[in-house]
């Protein structure tokens, strides 16, 4: 087999669209779907609160879909495929541990943390901050 068509651990871009950039998308997503149903909660009245809830889904996956997958899907495959033909397999598998060790560490403070999404948040945007 030559060299260049060592294929790594997700050589062809499908496989790294499909197991990498996607799901990435995805998560990021879930993240800021808990923001917005956080903020919706300043909402008093419950059919405003669920269109808005609606929309936001309804918006978040276009964006998703037609703005994030494809800038995402470049900085990654830059970040991706450049760290493997500079370091090969170790490379690789690096950029996958430091983007999902990140990804780990956000949902950790957002699931497993007293306060939730106010753990992601800045002080001044909490529902309630907290008096000075």
């Amino acid at each position: 087999m030559p060299k260049n068509s060592m294929p790594g651990l997700l050589g062809r871009k499908r496989t790294f669209h499909k197991y990498i950039s996607l799901p990435t998308c995805l998560l990021m997503l879930n993240i800021v779907e808990e923001v917005f149903c956080y903020k919706s909660q300043l909402v008093e009245d419950p059919y405003l609160r669920t269109g808005a809830i609606v929309l936001m889904f309804i918006c978040g996956f276009g964006l998703v879909g037609f703005v994030m997958v494809p800038v995402v899907t470049v900085f990654l495959e830059e970040v991706y495929f450049s760290g493997r033909k500079r370091g090969g397999l170790t490379a690789e598998i690096v950029v996958l541990l430091v983007l999902y060790v990140v990804f780990f560490y956000i949902y950790f403070q957002l699931y497993s943390r007293p306060g939730g999404v106010e753990n992601l948040l800045p002080q001044s945007w909490h529902n309630h901050p907290e008096p000075l």
